[in-house]
């Protein structure tokens, strides 16, 4: 520590300074940038503008046909489920469950 040598790995270069650009190639590389992202942004505008209303609402309607779909077969399994409960117990009255007791010590 007192040797007045920084500590680095053996053998590695240890910090390396950054290196930045010159002015006109930070310009040059800001705007390349700037043109691939309005053209990213374009190329979205153009694909949103692609579909005609006709197919929104044809998409919008196959969601919708999907959603209560999943629903009907959810209720429809919840419905077997119940019913092979109610047949397990033998009871054609359904069990409320079982509240869970909580104790205070």
């Amino acid at each position: 520590m007192g040797s007045g040598k920084s500590s680095t790995k053996a053998g590695g270069v240890g910090k390396r300074p950054k290196k930045f650009l010159d002015q006109s190639a930070a310009l040059s590389l800001a705007t390349s940038i700037a043109e691939q992202k309005s053209h990213k942004t374009a190329e979205k505008l153009t694909q949103c503008a692609k579909l005609t209303p006709v197919t929104q609402k044809k998409t919008k309607a196959l969601l919708a046909a999907r959603i209560s779909e999943s629903k009907k077969a959810k209720n429809k399994r919840r419905k077997t489920q119940r019913q092979s409960r109610e047949t397990l117990n033998g009871d054609d009255v359904p069990t409320p469950p079982m509240k869970k007791s909580v104790s205070f010590a």
